[in-house]
């Protein structure tokens, strides 16, 4: 498998501003990035993503993805959220389908997921297997939250020569918010086959709406920048990448909030 659909890559314009430093967040592309931050998620969230990685379309990505809160009121039973994931080209090709539960108890959000994973390369083979993924985040102080994933808990195989594997992939990190707002986050990310990568990353929105986010990782070095505009049910990002190597990468995500009925009436 290519690195680009693996855990190595971020999903979601957001994320990718963040520098993927996002363990410890929660929004509707936790589905991707770690299944847990979708756990106190309380209305259906809807989005799609794409980016064209080094401004080459043989590796342009696309994923869409949504979620399902299931509560009986005033009793809440967590959330289920799919996702769709492909990479590359008819020559070849990565694809990923995912589904997902986490639930919010007592404080500690906790996720458990199974995904679909197929390579297919033409006019010579498509093998697929799933993996299973495993995620949880704490609330450790009223401003500080630690998450932790990990990817293909089950090391499951691609093909059988030379024991070809799906990456195994551990990540952990914090968000820290100092003030309204502002969010710091830190994270380490380890594949069991690769050294540990380390990413930091700021986000920072002014009068509510609008978000400027940049990060930074290691192994190897890229910069990351980005922009949201977020109101209350539709969001739309921006980002961009900068690898020390092969340069730019570009991607773009929207998502739509479903609000009832009730939240949509004007306050009389």
């Amino acid at each position: 498998m290519s690195d680009a659909a693996n855990e190595n890559f971020p999903i979601g314009a957001r994320a990718i501003g963040m520098g993927n430093a996002v363990a410890a967040n929660e929004d509707v592309w936790s589905t991707f990035n770690n299944i847990a931050g979708i756990g106190k998620l309380d209305k259906i969230n809807v989005a799609a993503f794409f980016e064209r990685r080094y401004n080459f379309s043989g590796f342009d990505q696309f994923a869409v993805v949504g979620n399902l809160p299931l509560a009986i009121t005033p009793l809440k039973y967590g959330n289920v959220a799919l996702g769709l994931y492909r990479f590359g080209t008819e020559l070849y090709n990565e694809s990923r389908f995912n589904v997902g539960y986490a639930h919010n108890i007592m404080g500690v959000n906790l996720g458990i997921q199974a995904e679909y994973v197929q390579v297919t390369i033409s006019e010579w083979s498509s093998k697929a297997n799933v993996v299973i993924n495993f995620g949880g985040q704490v609330q450790i102080v009223k401003n500080l939250r630690f998450g932790a994933h990990i990817y293909n808990l089950n090391q499951a195989k691609i093909a059988t020569y030379q024991d070809e594997r799906i990456p195994t992939v551990m990540k952990a990190g914090i968000a820290y918010l100092p003030f309204n707002r502002l969010s710091l986050n830190a994270e380490m990310e380890k594949d069991v086959e690769k050294p540990a990568r380390f990413k930091v990353a700021v986000e920072y929105g002014l009068l509510d709406k609008l978000f400027f986010r940049t990060g930074i990782n290691t192994n190897p070095v890229k910069y990351f920048f980005g922009l949201g505009f977020v109101t209350k049910s539709l969001g739309l990002h921006y980002a961009i990448s900068v690898h020390e190597l092969l340069g730019l990468s570009h991607s773009l995500s929207v998502g739509y909030i479903f609000h009832s009925r009730k939240e949509q009436l004007p306050v009389e």
